[in-house]
């Protein structure tokens, strides 16, 4: 009689330990490739999102100032240690037709700010070209070309654009931009001012109100009108070219808000001499990458850095898109 023998269980054990090793080998090699792909995926999706992003401003800083003063083209708030704010003119807004004149604006007759912070400017209406293009009642129908969704936008969920205050008669006072907090009526605008004019007053000030449209950085969000465009956008820098002597060449001193110029004051510039503005974002993966060490937000143009890095664990996959724009309607006039 013969008699088959089996394994013991000794050797059962032993296959049973090694299958465990493998497949705990194969499931993290598998966990480590999935969750490779997937912050690859996202930090590809983030750069995306951006570029769409950025297409819709530059298509807006193109068209910026017109119909409008040229020195009412664009204007921002400069942060070496926060997000940079931008502010465009709002060529949505306007309706060119059978306008024969560039100079679109509200007439200010009262209420321009001495310093910055909440104003309330009389104007003399809120519809710059007779044609309104924003609902500022609920239900209701265009009422005015500044923005403010409700009427009352002040809220941290209201849509809000932003605002340009220009003097035409005198471009050497700079710009002042801040965003609408509220439009009461069809001849009154409140707005939060980051600054004010500047500069000595040489003619008869033409103090005009011109409807912007703002972008800012909330809470790792691109926002504009404080509508979120983009989410994982932890940085935004600008830095604008302003052709001071009127060479068509970049001179030192010309581009400031970008490293080692000046920092940009709107207030101390004549926006008739801006040729160019730089935007720079920065967009990160939208979950950290446990693997990856000694990650840190990234410093760009006059951003004071290195920035801190990222806690251990928790560091994330960074990407920086720039885009250089021109404006067509400054400078191009005579």
């Amino acid at each position: 009689m013969r008699y088959r023998q089996g394994f013991t269980l000794t050797e059962l054990m032993v296959s049973v330990a090694l299958m465990a090793i493998v497949i705990a080998w194969l499931m993290g090699f598998f966990v480590v490739q999935n969750r490779s792909y997937v912050v690859t995926d996202e930090v590809a999706e983030a750069q995306q999102n951006s570029r769409t992003v950025l297409d819709l401003l530059e298509r807006e800083v193109r068209a910026a100032g017109m119909m409008v003063p040229e020195n009412g083209a664009a204007c921002g708030v400069d942060n070496t240690n926060a997000p940079d704010v931008l502010y465009v003119s709002d060529a949505d807004a306007i309706d060119p037709t059978n306008q024969k004149t560039a100079t679109l604006g509200a007439k200010v007759t009262g209420g321009a700010p001495a310093a910055a912070g909440a104003a309330t400017l009389t104007v003399n209406s809120v519809v710059l070209d007779g044609s309104p293009f924003y609902v500022t009642t609920t239900p209701g129908v265009p009422t005015s070309d500044f923005r403010c969704d409700t009427g009352n936008c002040g809220g941290a969920n209201g849509v809000a654009g932003g605002l340009i205050l220009v003097d035409a008669a005198n471009p050497g006072r700079g710009v002042a931009c801040g965003t609408i907090t509220a439009i009461p009526n069809a001849t009154t605008i409140q707005v939060n001012f980051a600054n004010v004019l500047g500069g000595v007053i040489s003619n008869s000030p033409n103090v005009l109100a011109i409807p912007a449209h703002v972008y800012t950085i909330v809470n790792n969000q691109l926002r504009r009108d404080n509508l979120v465009l983009a989410n994982d956008v932890e940085d935004m820098q600008v830095a604008y070219f302003l052709d001071l002597n009127s060479n068509g060449t970049v001179d030192p001193g010309e581009y400031p808000g970008s490293l080692g110029q000046a920092q940009y004051n709107p207030a101390a510039l004549d926006g008739t001499k801006l040729r160019e503005i730089r935007v720079n974002v920065v967009v990160r993966s939208r979950t950290p990458d446990l693997n990856l060490q000694g990650s840190q937000p990234q410093a760009m143009e006059n951003r004071v850095g290195p920035l801190a890095a990222d806690p251990p664990g928790q560091n994330y996959h960074r990407r920086v898109v720039t885009s250089t724009i021109r404006l067509r309607n400054v400078g191009q006039r005579t």
